[in-house]
């Protein structure tokens, strides 16, 4: 009799420890999604109404020019697709008009885009990142930046790839333990 009783007890507690592992996995999922959320408090209302006026004004915006390309980097493509067309727009603007910096768009970034406007302002992003991060340091050629934009737009495929398939296999995992 206390063999069957101590086989229940273990089998229960297997249970019990599915259970919690789980719940620990949808609290480091909620967790995390609500991280992502937070991080991406940008008030891109604000800057989509936001005028470039004088010299001053593209110098003094490099820090959100920066932070935009930041987010278009750091989010999917088919997520916050306002904030992120306000971004792409925010930093075609400062693109257009910054006296500092001329941006050549060539056939290679036309090949490498294929057309496709998402990853042409992703592009832009990437030319507009790779020039004001190196700022202070020796003027970046055209080819320069185009190979640190295209290592940009290669790095951010790969990775939103991978996470895509982190979360086709997430779902599956969390079905069959259900």
């Amino acid at each position: 009799m206390e063999i069957k009783q101590l086989l229940k007890n273990i089998s229960g507690n297997k249970r019990h420890i599915l259970n919690l592992k789980k719940m620990k996995i949808n609290i480091l999922f909620v967790t995390l999604l609500l991280s992502a959320t937070l991080c991406t408090s940008q008030n891109f209302e604000e800057i989509s109404k936001y005028e470039f006026k004088t010299t001053e004004s593209y110098e003094s915006e490099k820090g959100t020019v920066l932070k935009c390309a930041n987010y278009l980097f750091e989010n999917p493509a088919n997520l916050y697709e306002l904030n992120r067309l306000n971004a792409q727009q925010y930093i075609m603007k400062w693109m257009e008009g910054t006296p500092e910096y001329t941006f050549e768009i060539g056939e290679k970034a036309m090949e490498l885009t294929k057309g496709n406007s998402d990853l042409l302002g992703l592009y832009l992003a990437a030319m507009s990142k790779s020039v004001i991060e190196h700022e202070g340091e020796a003027k970046l050629t055209s080819n320069e930046i185009y190979k640190k934009s295209e290592t940009m737009l290669l790095a951010y495929a790969i990775l939103f790839s991978a996470l895509k398939y982190f979360f086709n296999l997430f779902g599956r995992l969390h079905f069959i333990f259900r």
